[in-house]
C-alpha cells in the first residue's frame, strides 16, 4: 500500500503513473515522482541516489 505525503501529491502521483504506463514518461522520471510524493523514501530510488553519489563524488 502506498502512503502519500498529501492528498494533492496522491493525485499527482496517480496521474504520473498513468503517464508512465502509457510510455509518456520514463522510469527515472517516475522514480523522481515516487520520491517527491510518497512518504516512504527508503525505496530503490534512494538506494540508487546513494550509489550515484558514491560513484560520482556527489553531495
Amino acid at each position: 500500500m502506498k502512503t502519500y505525503r498529501s492528498e494533492a501529491l496522491a493525485a499527482v502521483h496517480e496521474m504520473m503513473e498513468g503517464f508512465h504506463t502509457s510510455g509518456a514518461i520514463d522510469t527515472q522520471t517516475m522514480r523522481e515522482f515516487d520520491y517527491a510524493c510518497l512518504k516512504d523514501r527508503n525505496g530503490p530510488f534512494e538506494k540508487e541516489k546513494s550509489r550515484l553519489r558514491y560513484n560520482h563524488g556527489g553531495e
